[in-house]
């Protein structure tokens, strides 16, 4: 599934597969496409 993000001055879109699990490998390179460092995305979580 796509997914799409804007910030004020850029658009991003990352695939995210649609499982129930995903594997840590897939969800760092979800993380880093999204232009998140780990910190940022945990505390979305």
């Amino acid at each position: 599934m796509k997914k799409m993000a804007t910030d004020s001055d850029r658009t991003r879109m990352t695939i995210v597969p649609n499982h129930n699990e995903v594997d840590r490998s897939t969800l760092r390179e979800i993380i880093r496409q999204a232009g998140l460092t780990n910190e940022e995305f945990m505390g979305l979580m």
